[in-house]
């Protein structure tokens, strides 16, 4: 029998659940991370797919998330300060 390589999320790194930064607990038993980041299903994870859409993903987005993109793009338009894009504050 084959043993297949380990596989892990491309934005592991950078992820604040993958880092367990988000939920509280040992690190160990996020069930997220047997499920998602450490297999090929991170292709369904909802936090992938915000950071290669956004650049970025809020704490409150979990791998299984039913927020649609919109209401993910609006809230992370509503986290940045306008005066970090003055273009945005319609100047």
């Amino acid at each position: 029998m084959q043993k297949t390589a380990p596989v892990n999320c491309p934005k592991s790194a950078i992820c604040a659940l993958y880092n367990d930064k988000i939920l509280k607990g040992n690190g160990n038993n996020n069930v997220y991370k047997l499920i998602y980041c450490t297999t090929c299903r991170f292709k369904n994870c909802k936090r992938y797919h915000t950071y290669r859409m956004a650049g970025q993903c809020p704490d409150f987005i979990m791998p299984n998330s039913k927020h649609g993109s919109d209401y993910i793009l609006r809230k992370i338009e509503e986290e940045i300060p306008t005066e970090a894009f003055p273009g945005l504050a319609g100047e």
